[in-house]
Order: structure tokens, then sequence, then C-alpha cells
């Protein structure tokens, strides 16, 4: 226990946050534009939109909670979306604009995200399943506000289990 109590929050109104969330995808376009400055290309822009209304839509919501397992997914989503993007400087501009148009700190999100996956090392399955950052999920019995990146979160966690050899149905069904 402990290791989430901090809720991981990294915007969204929330201390440390970079002012509220966008009140509709309409309001989060354009601060995604003003946060990079250019054009994005096709395929980039394609998975912008779909993280910017997908987050939109999950964070102006009353179910939505802070969690660490969102941050990950959001980080993780990046990093396969992004990684034929350019250099690497590229990725984190379209990466850090996202979070810009969607009220997070980028850097205080990356740090969540990473302290997750420190904390899964070396963890069963039983004992990730146990911890703060899911309980918290489980614990609101269908009333936590699923997303993309909470599930994609939940997907990037699976592996990390120490006793979870391969992604079948059942490890699926223990974990959602």
């Amino acid at each position: 226990g402990g290791e989430g109590t901090a809720a991981a929050r990294v915007g969204t109104g929330e201390p440390g946050g970079t002012g509220g969330p966008p009140r509709t995808i309409g309001a989060a376009k354009p601060a995604f534009q003003a946060a990079y400055g250019r054009p994005v290309g096709g395929v980039q822009q394609g998975f912008v939109n779909e993280m910017i209304s997908s987050v939109a839509l999950t964070v102006s919501s009353p179910a939505y909670k802070p969690n660490r397992v969102f941050y990950l997914g959001f980080q993780s989503l990046c990093k396969t979306f992004l990684e034929d993007s350019g250099s690497e400087a590229e990725q984190e501009a379209i990466r850090t604009s996202l979070c810009a148009a969607c009220g997070f700190d980028a850097g205080r999100l990356a740090q969540e995200a990473q302290a997750l996956e420190a904390f899964a090392g070396g963890k069963s399955e039983a004992e990730l399943l146990a911890s703060d950052d899911l309980a918290a999920i489980a614990a609101a019995a269908g009333r936590f506000k699923y997303s993309y990146p909470l599930g994609a979160g939940l997907f990037a966690l699976m592996p990390m289990a120490s006793d979870v050899e391969e992604i079948t149905d059942e490890v699926i069904e223990r974990w959602c």
C-alpha cells in the first residue's frame, strides 16, 4: 500500500497540473496547436485527434479519477504510435503538446508512469492487482471512467507481472 496514494496528480486542475481539463474536444485541439506550433503530419494527426478526443472526454467526466495506470497508458500509446515520427525530439514535442492540450504537466505525467513501472518490476500478478493503483479501479465497481489510455495502461502492466508469461483471455479477464 501507499504506492499510489498521491493519486498521480499531474493536471486537470490538480496540484502541479497546468490548469483545468479541456471543456470540449474543440477547446483541446487549438490548445494542442498552440503548444505544438505547426501542423502535424497525416499519420500523427490521426493519433493526436484520437488522444485528444479520448482524453478530453475522459477528464471532463465526473467519474474520472487520476490514476497512474492512465498515465502509463498515455505514455505507452505515445511511445507506440509516435516511434516512427521522426526524431526523439519530434516525438517528445508531440507528446508534451498533447499533455498541454489535456491540462497535464508532461514531466510529472512521465515521472508517475515511470514510478508505476518501477513499482511493478518483480511483482506478481496478484501483487499488482492488489496495488493501490489497481485496487482503486476495482473498488470503483464500474464507476471508474474507462478510457483508451487506461486500457493501454492495463495492457502495458500485464506483461510486467513476474508470473504472466503470455497475455491470454484469462489474464485479461482477471485484469478487466
